[in-house]
C-alpha cells in the first residue's frame, strides 16, 4: 500500500474509508485514517493529551500502535503515508463558527453597525471548541501548551494569509455602505475570563493577571503575537507600571521624591490640627537652611571712633565693691543692660537673625517676648571697668565654656589688641574654634582695651 501510494499519489481516495492502521485501542485493533493521530514515538505533536481528554467519540482519535516500530518498514515512509490519508498530525480546530448576537459585545457595539435594510450582511464569530474547552479546564500545563502553540500558529496564519478569518474578532454587518462593527471575539472574550494560564507554583490565572517570566518552559511570549494583546495578556502588571509611573509623576509634581515622602505628609496632614501644624513650620521656618549670614558692621572712621570710646572709657567708673557678708561687684547688672543692648546690635543679621560669636550661628531660641536669648560675658574678666564692647554675646553652652574652660582666659586681652582679622582663635572645653567680632565690635574692644592700659 505504502508503494502503491508513492508511485500513484492520485489514488489517495481509495483509502479514505479503509482500516489500513494498526492502533493503540482495547476497542479495536485497525481503523482508518480519520481516527487515527500521530504523536510519540513516530512525532512530537502533543495530540496525546488532546485524545486522552476527548469525550466526544466523534471526535476521538487513537495512535498508531508500536507495532510499527519494528515492522521493518522504514519510520519516515510510513509517517508520510499516514501524513497522506489524512492523520492528524496537529491540533488545528481551535474554534468552531458562532453568531454574534451572543458575543457579549453585541448589545454595546456590533449591533450598533449602521444600515436598515439588509444587504451585504456579515456576521462572522467564533468560539472555542470543545476540544479546546477540554485542553483548558485540564490544568494539565502540556495540554494547555499544546493549545498556547496553536494559538501563536494561527496568529502567524492571520497575518500572512490575506484570505484568512481572524478568529480573534467578531464582524457584524448590515450594508455595505453602512460598513462593519467589530469586536473581540466570543474566543477571546472566553479566554479573558477563565482561568487557564500556568504559572510558576502550581497557578492558574486569567490572561490579564499573568507575568510572562511566571511562565513554564515552552510557552512563547513575542512582541508581535496579536492575541496576546486580544486576551489582554499580563494587562494588569502593565496597569500597574502604567499607574506607578503616573503616581510617581504626580507625586513630582507635588515636591515629594518617594512614596514614603507622600505618606508621611499625608499622615502629617491627617494627625495633627491646622495650628499645630503651623506651629511646627513656623518653628522649623526659624531654623536655617543654609549658612547663616554673620553681621559685619565695618568702622568708617576708625580714628574718630577709637577716641569716642577712649573718652567713655575714660569717663567710666571703677568698679567698686562693697563689702558686706560677702563681697559683689557692684554696677554689673546696669553695665550688662548696656552691653546686651549693644550686642544685639552688632550681633542682629538682615535677615532679623541674632548670633553666638563663636557658634557663628543662629542663637538656640528665643524667649516668650520674641527677642532671642544670649549671655553677655565679659571679655576681660580682670579689666578695671565694664565696657559696653568688651562684652560678648553667647550661646548659654559657649558662655559657660568661655568662663570656665577658655585656655586663652589670661591672654585675651593680648589676642584682641594683635587681631588682624574679624575671627580669633581661641581654646574652649579643648576644642579649638573661633571668637567672631563685627568690624565696629572688634575696634571698640581694642579701643577700650588701649584706653584701659593708660
Amino acid at each position: 500500500m505504502i508503494s502503491l501510494l508513492e508511485n500513484a499519489p492520485n489514488l489517495r481516495r481509495i483509502f479514505d474509508a479503509a482500516k489500513v492502521f494498526k492502533v493503540a485501542s482495547l476497542s479495536m485493533t485497525w481503523a482508518s485514517a480519520n481516527k487515527v493521530y500521530l504523536d510519540e514515538p513516530f512525532m512530537h505533536t502533543g495530540l496525546s493529551h488532546l485524545h486522552k481528554l476527548s469525550k466526544d467519540q466523534n471526535l476521538k482519535r487513537w495512535p498508531l500502535d508500536d507495532w510499527y516500530k519494528n515492522c521493518g518498514i522504514e519510520i519516515d515512509r510510513i509517517i508520510n503515508f499516514a501524513v497522506a490519508l489524512g492523520c492528524q498530525k496537529e491540533f488545528d480546530r481551535i474554534s468552531v463558527d458562532a453568531n454574534c448576537r451572543q458575543n457579549p459585545n453585541w448589545s454595546a457595539v456590533l449591533s450598533k453597525a449602521p444600515g436598515e435594510r439588509e444587504g451585504n450582511v456579515i456576521n462572522r464569530d467564533f468560539s472555542l471548541s470543545p476540544e479546546s474547552m477540554d485542553l483548558l479546564m485540564s490544568k494539565d500545563i502540556a495540554a494547555i501548551q499544546l493549545f498556547w502553540k496553536v494559538l501563536c500558529r494561527t496568529d502567524i496564519l492571520c497575518r500572512v494569509e490575506y484570505n484568512r478569518e481572524n478568529i480573534f474578532e467578531a464582524v457584524y454587518q448590515i450594508t455595505d455602505r453602512g460598513g462593519p462593527k467589530t469586536s473581540p471575539s466570543q474566543l477571546v472574550c472566553a479566554l479573558r475570563d477563565l482561568e487557564w494560564v500556568p504559572q510558576t507554583g502550581g497557578l492558574f490565572v486569567k490572561p490579564s493577571q499573568a507575568i510572562a517570566s511566571r511562565l513554564p518552559k515552552g510557552f512563547p511570549v513575542d512582541a508581535g503575537f496579536k492575541w496576546l494583546e486580544a486576551v489582554q495578556f499580563g494587562f494588569d502588571e502593565k496597569k500597574k507600571f502604567v499607574e506607578s509611573a503616573e503616581r510617581r509623576e504626580h507625586r513630582e509634581k507635588l515636591g515629594f521624591k518617594s512614596d514614603a515622602d507622600l505618606q508621611r505628609a499625608l499622615e502629617f496632614n491627617k494627625l495633627l490640627s491646622p495650628e499645630e501644624q503651623e506651629a511646627i513650620l513656623a518653628k522649623k521656618r526659624q531654623r536655617r537652611t543654609g549658612p547663616v549670614e554673620l553681621p559685619v558692621r565695618e568702622v568708617r572712621n576708625p580714628e574718630m571712633r577709637a577716641n569716642r570710646v577712649g573718652s567713655d572709657v575714660r569717663a567710666t567708673p571703677d568698679k567698686s565693691v562693697a563689702m558686706k557678708t560677702r563681697s559683689v561687684q557692684l554696677g554689673v547688672s546696669e553695665a550688662k543692660i548696656e552691653a546686651k543692648v549693644y550686642l544685639q546690635d552688632q550681633y542682629t543679621n538682615a535677615n532679623g537673625q541674632m548670633i553666638c560669636q563663636v557658634c557663628k550661628d543662629e542663637l538656640p531660641f528665643k524667649l516668650p517676648s520674641g527677642s532671642y536669648y544670649f549671655e553677655a560675658v565679659e571679655l576681660i574678666v580682670n579689666s578695671t571697668k565694664r565696657y559696653r564692647s568688651t562684652y560678648l554675646a553667647l550661646c548659654p553652652n559657649h558662655a559657660a565654656a568661655y568662663q570656665y574652660a577658655n585656655g586663652q582666659k589670661g591672654s585675651m586681652a593680648e589676642l584682641i589688641s594683635t587681631a588682624s582679622t574679624t575671627e580669633i582663635e581661641i581654646d574652649l572645653g579643648s576644642q579649638r574654634t573661633t571668637l567672631y567680632f563685627t568690624g565696629v565690635h572688634l575696634a571698640d574692644a581694642k579701643a577700650c582695651l588701649e584706653a584701659d592700659s593708660e
